[in-house]
């Protein structure tokens, strides 16, 4: 079995953001790359446990709602 600690690992060496949220769109997990692009680049605070609609705009929510709904 891989221990959490691995699997966080695995995730912060993807060299992609990777953004979890959970079924009520709140963000849940950020990799290191997703860390740096968002607080680094973009100046966001803390994200983990906010809306994920807290950082996107009317047109971006309508798009991620119809993802979730064919997800």
């Amino acid at each position: 079995m891989i221990s959490k600690d691995t699997c966080l690992a695995i995730l912060d060496a993807i060299v992609h953001p990777v953004v979890f949220v959970d079924n009520t769109h709140v963000i849940r997990y950020l990799n290191a790359p997703a860390r740096k692009r968002y607080y680094d680049q973009r100046g966001y605070s803390e994200l983990i446990g906010k809306s994920l609609f807290d950082c996107h705009n009317p047109a971006s929510k309508k798009q991620i709602l119809s993802i979730h709904a064919r997800l």
